[in-house]
């Protein structure tokens, strides 16, 4: 785990530990590195290199032995596809914002059922699923949630059930804590009120 992770999983079991003591709901969070793998990404970034490369070949005032334009052309190609299978940056920025967030919504759909968050006594899971590639958070409530706080109040408070992930640790925990403030005032904690799922955050590739 790196400092980063640490740091995120410390600070992200505590919050979750002090809103659990005042309400019956059960926090999840799973953090992803990304929920898509965006194969076609390197092609696209290494087509795009090679065809930069052929022009500025095409324009320069130098001649060139016959051999040598192929050979640069699939160089950039290659390191164009290179670069593309590894910097977040770049995978945003040939991807569409429609595809990023079918990704989310399905890897977070898995893993609702994955880490058992409808396996609590009285489905009072909540889900938040943070996916770090695509910068985007989901909330998954289960029905004991829903029934009693109206889907429409919860999305709401988070900004909807897909939004921005937030950019640092500690807006991620200030929207958990703006989270157990309503689940404290719709689903407070009884006087049975165990704890049923791990407080610390899941990590995922």
């Amino acid at each position: 785990m790196t400092p980063e992770e640490q740091a995120f999983t410390t600070a992200v079991a505590a919050t979750v530990a002090e809103i659990e003591r005042a309400t019956d709901a059960e926090i999840i969070v799973v953090h992803a590195g990304t929920s898509g793998g965006y194969p076609d990404v390197p092609l696209l970034a290494g087509i795009g290199a090679g065809l930069v490369g052929l022009i500025v070949l095409l324009f320069l005032p130098f001649d060139f032995a016959p051999w040598s334009v192929p050979a640069v052309v699939a160089g950039l190609g290659i390191a164009g596809g290179a670069a593309g299978g590894r910097f977040e940056e770049l995978t945003r920025r040939l991807t569409s914002v429609a595809r990023r967030r079918a990704q989310v919504t399905q890897a977070a759909a898995a893993a609702f059922h994955r880490e058992a968050v409808a396996g609590t006594r009285n489905r009072t899971g909540v889900l938040l699923y943070a996916s770090r590639l695509e910068r985007l958070l989901v909330i998954i409530p289960d029905s004991g949630v829903t029934r009693a706080i109206a889907p429409g109040e919860l999305y709401g408070v988070m900004g909807g059930e897909v939004t921005p992930l937030p950019p640092s640790t500690e807006g991620f925990v200030a929207a958990v804590r703006t989270l157990g403030v309503l689940l404290a005032a719709r689903l407070p904690a009884t006087h049975d009120n165990p704890n049923e799922l791990p407080d610390e955050p899941r990590f995922l590739p």
